[in-house]
């Protein structure tokens, strides 16, 4: 990349498109990771006010996307799957406030 910085702007852009384009396909990670989903995703996670909704807001714009690749472009494995399962479902029980986390 610092090479390709070296060479200008456009060039570094070309390399970065180049990386994603080659391993979004290939891993759930690395498709959650393009930067047009990163940036959509970010948006949404912080209008969320508590922790875990934070954390189960992360995760709701990642499962539609990998479950309509699922199969096709690349496998998840059953404890991708299972987290995701989770994560997408509503929530059945969480806190709506910080935990108490005194030592007292």
């Amino acid at each position: 990349m610092n090479t390709a910085s070296a060479h200008g702007r456009r060039s570094a852009c070309a390399l970065r498109d180049l990386w994603v384009e080659s391993d979004a396909g290939l891993d759930p990670s690395a498709y959650v990771l393009r930067p047009d989903v990163a940036l959509d995703i970010a948006g949404q996670i912080v209008a969320e006010p508590t922790p875990y909704l934070r954390t189960r807001r992360a995760a709701q714009p990642c499962w539609p996307a990998c479950a309509r690749l699922r199969g096709r472009v690349f496998p998840l494995t059953k404890l991708e799957t299972r987290w995701l399962d989770r994560l997408s479902s509503p929530p059945t029980h969480y806190r709506r406030t910080r935990p108490n986390l005194s030592l007292k």
